[in-house]
């Protein structure tokens, strides 16, 4: 197994921080927009705040319109603006992040960490990543470029950390 020294330098120490800030900002806003749209809609001749969960409209009133659910639209829409404004900030500095050649995952893989990240669930709350992929973050901690045979395979492994909230959803 070789390893090439990995240079980071100040320039991607900065960037990486950044990256951890925007995504730490843009999880905390897709927790509350993930769940489904909110919209206002009219029964009976009175206003309800709906979860729209999927597309073809169906989903669940939160309450009549008053203060507590217009807070709650509120909210809503402010973390949709952050999401997407955070959303487009990472994805330029994924850009510079790759130009600088730093160690990655798999596209699959990321996607399947951000939706489990989404939920709760990654971390010390439910699952690690554990094999080849975990070697991106051991680079970036060793500072040394580990050859792409190593990670190269097909497959991603993850480890359930024995966390009950996995079983009973809490």
């Amino acid at each position: 197994m070789s390893a090439d020294v990995l240079t980071i330098d100040e320039s991607a120490i900065r960037l990486m921080a950044n990256l951890e800030q925007h995504y730490a900002g843009w999880l905390q806003a897709e927790r509350i927009v993930a769940p489904g749209r909110l919209t206002w809609k009219t029964v009976a001749e009175k206003e309800y705040l709906y979860r729209i969960v999927d597309g073809a409209g169906n989903g669940r009133s939160l309450g009549p319109r008053d203060p507590g659910t217009e807070a709650k639209y509120e909210e809503w829409v402010a973390a949709k603006s952050q999401a997407v404004s955070l959303q487009n900030r990472m994805l330029i500095e994924g850009a510079q992040y790759r130009s600088m050649r730093l160690p990655t995952l798999p596209a699959f893989a990321g996607e399947a960490l951000r939706q489990l990240d989404i939920a709760g669930q990654l971390g010390n709350n439910g699952v690690l990543v554990v094999g080849t992929n975990a070697l991106t973050a051991y680079a970036i901690e060793a500072q040394r470029r580990f050859d792409t045979t190593l990670t190269a395979t097909e497959d991603f492994d993850l480890t359930w950390t024995g966390s009950s909230t996995m079983l009973n959803g809490r």
